[in-house]
């Protein structure tokens, strides 16, 4: 009965349900003694239920009620649902957001992550920045494609090779492996450099470590100049690869200790991260 109850039915509404599907039809009397409930609660359900379409009613006396198929419910919950939602989407769209909100906020939920990055990639107009690991990016292709399409520059991090029409991929110059080195599956998302997304989950369930949100410029743009210059280094190494100038290229990366971060106490702790119980368990 669970399963009813998040579909909007009262733990009576679904005991009621339930048993008339079985024993259909019945009288109210016959259903709250089966069902162990006040006759008054249970007529009081069974008008609603009648109501919303949920139960069919026969007019004699005494009035004997019967389940409508479990299939049929579904197919009018569903588009009673979407009615509302059409609704409410066309009133909140009248409603102006408030902007300039410069917080960082948390997200606990994998699904909210992944709405929330579809969200960003819709209102994207100038240029997209995405550093994704491919559980992670496979989720979002399609929205990718799609951002690309409408003309919005997208620029992507990919760590093993995949296509994505429209989109600019830069290849992790270090390999694939990255991914099965941190254990985690990552989203770094940035939309026009004024609002981004960061996301660490879990390899397998994409259960979500840790995930912020924020529409600071500041931030943001920093975030943004960030990525395309570790995406530079990348593309730079790769073009220069079985030539002299990738060994210049790597003397200038050792000179900034750009590779020699293993022992750096935030990485140390991000490697733990897959280790440790979530707040989210």
């Amino acid at each position: 009965m669970n399963s009813l109850v998040a579909l909007g039915f009262s733990q009576l509404e679904a005991a009621i349900y339930v048993y008339l599907l079985e024993e259909s039809p019945a009288t109210g009397y016959q259903i709250a003694k089966a069902i162990e409930k006040p006759n008054a609660n249970t007529y009081q359900a069974l008008e609603s239920m009648t109501l919303r379409g949920l139960l069919l009613v026969e007019d004699g006396k005494p009035r004997r009620y019967r389940a409508v198929p479990h299939q049929e419910m579904l197919r009018q919950l569903e588009t009673a649902y979407t009615v509302r939602v059409e609704t409410a989407s066309k009133e909140l769209d009248a409603i102006r957001p408030a902007t300039g909100d410069l917080q960082v906020y948390r997200i606990t939920e994998r699904t909210q992550v992944i709405e929330r990055c579809r969200a960003m990639l819709a209102r994207a107009r100038r240029k997209v920045v995405v550093d994704a690991f491919p559980g992670v990016l496979a989720t979002i292709s399609d929205e990718l494609e799609a951002t690309a399409a409408r003309g919005t520059e997208v620029i992507a991090k990919i760590y093993e090779p995949v296509t994505l029409a429209g989109v600019t991929l830069v290849i992790e110059a270090r390999g694939r492996h990255i991914p099965d080195k941190w254990g985690i599956q990552w989203l770094n998302l940035v939309v026009d450099g004024r609002e981004h997304l960061f996301a660490c989950l879990e390899a397998e369930e994409l259960r979500v470590i840790q995930a912020i949100w924020t529409e600071s410029p500041y931030v943001s743009f920093l975030i943004h100049t960030g990525l395309l210059s570790e995406m530079a280094v990348d593309a730079m190494l790769r073009s220069v690869e079985g030539t002299p100038a990738k060994e210049q290229l790597m003397n200038v990366l050792d000179g900034l200790s750009y590779n020699d971060e293993e022992d750096l106490p935030g990485r140390l702790d991000l490697y733990a991260l897959n280790t440790k119980p979530h707040e989210n368990d």
